[in-house]
C-alpha cells in the first residue's frame, strides 16, 4: 500500500461524508437488530410449548378450571390474555367452546409461568367431567392468544391424551 493510499484512509477528504456513512450505519444496525430479534420470536412461537398439569371442577359445577404450564424458548416476553381451549373426553367434547378471558400473564423469555383457564363445561356433561377429573385425563385443544414484540400469535394447545 502507497504512502497516499494509506493517507487517504487514515485521512479522508470528506470527513463529514464518512462521518455520515458510519452514522447511518449504525443507526441502520440499532434499529434492524431488535426488528429481527421480533420477528425471530414471532416466527418461533409455534415453540412455545403449552401442557395441561391440573384440573377440577369449580364449586358451581360448571367450570374446568384448568392448569396449563406456559414454557417460551423465543428470545423474547410473550403476553397471553385469552384462549379459546376445548376439552375432550374421548370423542366427545365437553367444554362448551366459549373463549376463555383470564388475567393477561407475561411469560419472559427462556421461562415457564402456570396459568389457569375457567373453561365452561357443556350443558349435560357436568358429572362425565366430575368424573373425568378423578379417573382419566381429558385432550385439550386450541389456542391461547398473545403479543410479541407487538405482534400478535396464537400458541397452539394440544396435550393430554384421554383415555378412554
Amino acid at each position: 500500500m502507497s504512502a497516499s493510499t494509506a493517507r487517504s484512509v487514515l485521512r479522508p477528504e470528506r470527513p463529514l461524508l464518512v462521518f455520515v456513512f458510519v452514522l447511518v450505519s449504525l443507526v441502520t444496525v440499532w434499529l434492524f437488530v431488535p426488528t429481527m430479534l421480533g420477528h425471530a420470536a414471532v416466527t418461533n412461537a409455534d415453540n412455545v410449548d403449552v401442557t395441561a398439569t391440573d384440573a377440577r371442577v369449580t364449586d358451581d359445577g360448571r367450570t374446568l378450571a384448568v392448569a396449563f404450564q406456559i414454557h417460551n424458548p423465543t428470545h423474547r416476553a410473550i403476553s397471553v390474555s385469552a384462549a379459546l381451549v376445548h376439552v375432550y373426553d374421548g370423542d366427545a367434547r365437553v367444554s362448551d367452546g366459549t373463549t376463555t378471558p383470564f388475567q393477561r400473564t407475561v411469560v419472559p423469555a427462556g421461562e415457564t409461568r402456570t396459568v389457569t383457564l375457567g373453561i365452561g363445561i357443556r350443558d349435560g356433561y357436568e358429572e362425565r367431567v366430575r368424573q373425568g377429573t378423578d379417573d382419566r385425563g381429558f385432550r385439550y385443544s386450541g389456542k391461547l392468544r398473545g403479543t410479541i414484540a407487538d405482534r400478535t400469535v396464537d400458541v397452539d394447545v394440544d396435550s393430554g391424551g384421554g383415555k378412554r
